[in-house]
């Protein structure tokens, strides 16, 4: 636990500041992606330099956040090259007429939300809705067991991806449908007791509202809005302290506590114990917790539990119900110092943070008269939160994404095929 002091909330201004200065450039709407990762990676700083101080462990996570936030920039500026985009490049928004696809991705949304709806009422009718269970966080995993994995899977890949679809369909064609579409897929996210389920929404506008392309409006003006439901929702959460607290200091310290353990992990992967455990971790075992998700799901290898949670289970000597199977997100830098050390992490933090900078200049400059690129851009930046806040995560996400949004494209093209042949038979 650690304790509220006014150096430790200094500190954490004093990051969050220097960061929001670096990344101003980088940053169109406020909550996106990119300003999202910022904001983490600051109170992660927070937590080192308090707990840490100016120490070598210190050092070490300060190299590889220089060489993320460097390759960042390296990435934007080789997107504005290879795709040959100017500082100022504005995507003039594209009319209606000259999008081709629009009824193809219509009948792929729907049937893609048919499916989501289908599976989730199932699940939902074993296990029971997650958010209306005495305790949600044990309920929301332990619920999906059984076989019942798979749609948490496609909550993962084809819920994000088709919420994208009906958002980009209502921006085309202005039929509400698309709007009540998106209100199911949040409420559904919310039922299965994700806390993150209206940040992740929030996260989802902002991307597609960072594109020229999708939205040429008054950004400033977009900002302010944002700004003041994002501020709501630091007030609420204060408030929600505070009535579960006997007084308003303790209601801060608890709020202080919670910002500054977005760098949890680092209590971890700099104990000595925990760290002499994990010791023999390489590339070579990157690897193979890289291809579990994919050997795990053909029934091929056990599904390893992650490395988080062993760190807990280790630190606990192996006494698996103190904590159960909860612990820290694995972070782009703990990863990067815990395969491959200090100086081979540097090579792996510049790549993710080159992939983050070129993904989102892409994303925000790429034109939607080819709706499913720009559909996969939107969807690969939205992606770039977790990579960044859990690597190996994101791998898993990437092969669900690949497995069940192509795989649901595949099989809507096939049928969508098979309807306009037997429409001119007819």
């Amino acid at each position: 636990m650690i304790d509220f002091d006014f150096y430790g909330l200094i500190t954490i201004i004093f990051f969050v500041f220097l960061f929001f200065a670096f990344a101003k450039s980088c940053i169109d709407v406020i909550a996106e992606p990119i300003a999202l990762i910022f904001i983490t990676l600051a109170f992660s700083m927070s937590f080192i330099w308090v707990v840490y101080g100016y120490s070598h462990y210190s050092l070490i996570v300060f190299f590889q956040f220089f060489l993320f936030f460097t390759f960042l920039r390296c990435g934007d500026l080789f997107a504005r090259k290879f795709f040959k985009i100017s500082k100022d490049n504005n995507s003039t928004p594209i009319n209606r007429t000259s999008i081709t696809g629009i009824p193809f991705l219509a009948f792929f949304s729907w049937l893609a939300f048919i499916i989501i709806i289908i599976l989730n009422a199932i699940h939902i009718y074993k296990s029971g809705a997650a958010l209306l269970s005495g305790n949600i966080d044990e309920a929301k995993t332990m619920g999906f067991s059984g076989g019942s994995g798979i749609i948490r899977r496609v909550n993962w890949s084809l819920l994000y991806f088709d919420f994208f679809c009906f958002a980009l369909l209502y921006r085309l064609t202005k039929k509400i449908s698309n709007v009540v579409a998106m209100i199911i897929l949040t409420l559904l996210l919310m039922s299965l007791g994700s806390k993150g389920a209206l940040i992740s929404v929030l996260v989802m506008f902002s991307v597609l509202f960072a594109s020229k392309s999708f939205f040429s409006g008054n950004r400033k003006r977009l900002n302010f809005i944002v700004f003041m439901f994002g501020g709501a929702g630091l007030l609420f959460s204060m408030f929600i302290f505070v009535i579960s607290s006997d007084n308003f200091f303790e209601a801060l310290s608890k709020f202080y506590t919670r910002l500054m353990y977005f760098g949890d992990v680092n209590l971890y992967l700099n104990n000595d114990y925990v760290s002499q455990q994990f010791s023999h971790f390489d590339f070579f075992n990157f690897i193979d917790f890289a291809l579990n998700p994919l050997t795990s799901m053909f029934r091929l290898t056990d599904y390893y539990l992650p490395v988080g949670v062993q760190f807990v289970h280790v630190l606990n000597a192996g006494r698996l119900t103190i904590d159960g199977n909860y612990g820290p997100n694995l972070t782009f830098y703990a990863t990067a110092i815990l395969f491959f050390g200090w100086l081979g992490g540097g090579f792996f933090s510049s790549i993710v943070g080159f992939y983050v900078g070129f993904v989102r200049r892409v994303c925000i400059t790429v034109s939607i008269a080819k709706p499913f690129r720009f559909l996969f851009y939107c969807y690969s930046y939205f992606l770039c939160l977790t990579l960044v806040t859990d690597p190996l995560m994101f791998i898993g996400v990437i092969y669900d994404s690949f497995f069940f949004i192509l795989g649901t494209i595949v099989f809507s093209k096939i049928l969508w095929l098979l309807l306009k042949k037997r429409n001119k038979l007819k």
